[in-house]
């Protein structure tokens, strides 16, 4: 998933969901192995679907000859898995601003705040994903 390409609309509603999934995970459980474990479901999970979207995907750049790049389609899991991760994981200073909009949600009587955060985030995911593949395709040279 680089940036020399567009995201697909099924790849950014996968990065939406993915980010809401691993967010909404302290709301279901309080033990500390399950979340993690809840989280690596998530993780394989929204690795798996890139895999197969990427697979099922047509290659986008199409060659005549076997030789040339762009011949094959290539699947890239561990990009797919990286960029997932880094949009659902974040920076310290991230976590520590999504914990405080739990605690408010909760002080506010939100039943499941973490769910709410993670719905809230989900939807801005998608929506930046949808503006930078919309800035893409405007700055893509026509041919």
């Amino acid at each position: 998933m680089s940036s020399s390409r567009t995201f697909r609309p099924a790849e950014q509603v996968l990065q939406a969901v993915a980010t809401a999934a691993w967010l909404a995970v302290p709301d279901y459980t309080s033990r500390p192995l399950t979340r993690r474990t809840a989280r690596a479901v998530v993780l394989a999970a929204a690795t798996g679907a890139a895999v197969l979207l990427e697979w099922r995907a047509p290659a986008e750049q199409e060659s005549d000859e076997p030789g040339e790049p762009g011949a094959e389609t290539e699947v890239r899991p561990v990009v797919a898995a990286a960029a997932i991760a880094a949009g659902t994981i974040g920076s310290v200073g991230g976590r520590r601003a999504t914990r405080a909009a739990a605690r408010r949600l909760e002080a506010r009587g939100v039943r499941r705040p973490w769910t709410v955060v993670g719905l809230g985030t989900g939807a801005v995911t998608l929506a930046l994903s949808a503006a930078q593949a919309r800035w893409q395709h405007r700055a893509a040279p026509r041919a």
